[in-house]
């Protein structure tokens, strides 16, 4: 699970990651918190914060990383 965490500056997008990682969570949370930060600025920052329950990214999470990070280098 991904949650979105607030408080940072606009340019930041910081992630507390729990339990395991899916495409879903990227489609659900991430993407569109990245897409709507883009909007507003030319360049982000990512947090990602693993929880002492994270565990790992499901293959399908890790394409979309990918796909995500290439997309917006």
């Amino acid at each position: 699970m991904m949650d979105i965490t607030e408080g940072f500056p606009d340019n930041v997008v910081a992630v507390d990651c729990r339990g395991r990682i899916t495409r879903d969570d990227y489609d659900c949370t991430l993407i569109p918190a990245v897409e709507a930060k883009l909007a507003r600025h030319e360049k982000l920052r990512l947090l990602y914060r693993a929880g002492p329950d994270f565990d790992g990214f499901d293959p399908g999470a890790i394409l979309e990383d990918a796909k995500l990070g290439f997309a917006h280098r």
